[in-house]
């Protein structure tokens, strides 16, 4: 893939998953498939050219790591400030909150200075880990949820209908 259509399949990718997740969802808790798409998107990640730059790799795993870190605190982030609420029949639905949309803002603020910080430092890499910044947001967010919904009511569980 050029230059250009990773870079669209990548915003394309990104933009579907926060469409799709920043709208209230059913939360199945009996569905364990929650980690699949992280897990795929991970794959594609670290299977991609380019996730490292071969001139400064120490600098670039650095920025990986610092990428992962960022990914796993907006998850936790996210996930704790998603609203559960369990309608009358048991079904728990997900929705955001204020803090949430705080949350995703400052994790994107933190993935974009690293992307500076490389910039600044003449690290170059594709778009491998931004993917797996979103596969780790993503698991850390999936596996919190599952865990909070499973658990029982804690904050911002509320019934249905407050």
């Amino acid at each position: 893939m050029n230059g250009l259509s990773s870079v669209l399949v990548t915003v394309a990718l990104v933009g579907l998953v926060l469409v799709r997740l920043f709208r209230p969802q059913r939360l199945d808790t009996a569905d364990n498939r929650w980690w699949v798409l992280p897990l795929v998107l991970a794959a594609v990640a670290v299977g991609r050219q380019g996730t490292l730059d071969a001139a400064h790799p120490a600098l670039s795993v650095v920025l990986l790591v610092a990428g992962v870190v960022i990914g796993l605190l907006t998850g936790a982030g996210w996930a704790m400030t998603t609203r559960l609420r369990t309608e009358t029949g048991g079904t728990v639905l997900s929705s955001p909150t204020p803090a949430t949309f705080g949350v995703w803002g400052v994790g994107i603020l933190l993935r974009l200075g690293t992307y500076a910080a490389g910039a600044a430092l003449d690290v170059h890499t594709g778009n491998g880990p931004l993917l797996l910044s979103l596969a780790v947001t993503l698991l850390a967010r999936g596996g919190l949820l599952h865990w909070r919904a499973r658990s029982g009511p804690g904050a911002y569980r509320v019934p249905a209908g407050t």
